[in-house]
């Protein structure tokens, strides 16, 4: 990316089990590293105009809700006083609406997730599964690009940029077959020579 002419900031962020992850600290960090970007704007040649978040798994649910964060209430405790506007968000096989997860997660991740990231059940914490679900704040204003594989399943991808769509955002479905990103696909996924990273650069 780099050599393509391409500022990259890839981030650390508390995560559940780290002292104050989930909710609120880990929408707290991925907001706090994108609104550190008009700080490194000051010294290095940045485009602010031109940010484009890019995640991978929780990373693509990051990569969105970035990009819905200034819908977000003015009082949320996770929305930042002056959100840093995004100009894109990739999804790389992750989620668009938390919904269509939510009971599946063990499954995919080993272990509960959703009821440990937001201090318990949609049901018990309903405003927090809002204000994280970035389907709830369509229109994002923004183009949409929603990489479907094995957790982001092409129906759910289909789904997600329907409804973008009728809310009138651009948003556009990439579906990769029988690719397994976490592991099988990492080093192609990292190799700009390989047909995977090809076509996640395609559009």
């Amino acid at each position: 990316m780099t050599d393509k002419g391409v500022a990259t900031w890839n981030i650390e962020y508390r995560q559940v089990g780290d002292t104050r992850g989930g909710w609120p600290g880990t929408f707290q960090d991925w907001g706090a590293a994108l609104d550190h970007l008009r700080v490194l704007a000051r010294t290095q040649p940045l485009d602010l105009k031109h940010v484009v978040t890019v995640g991978h798994s929780a990373g693509a649910h990051a990569a969105l809700w970035l990009a819905a964060r200034p819908r977000l209430p003015a009082d949320s405790e996770v929305r930042g006083a002056d959100p840093l506007k995004v100009s894109a968000a990739v999804a790389i096989d992750g989620p668009g609406d938390l919904r269509t997860l939510y009971g599946f997660d063990k499954d995919i991740c080993g272990r509960p997730i959703f009821v440990n990231l937001f201090g318990g059940a949609p049901d018990a914490q309903a405003g927090r599964y809002r204000q994280a679900n970035p389907i709830e704040w369509l229109p994002l204003a923004v183009p949409q690009f929603m990489v479907a594989s094995v957790v982001l399943e092409p129906s759910a991808a289909q789904a997600y940029a329907a409804a973008a769509q009728s809310a009138g955002d651009k948003a556009t479905v990439i579906t990769l077959e029988n690719v397994l990103i976490p592991r099988e696909a990492a080093p192609s996924f990292r190799n700009d020579a390989a047909p995977l990273f090809r076509e996640l650069l395609a559009p």
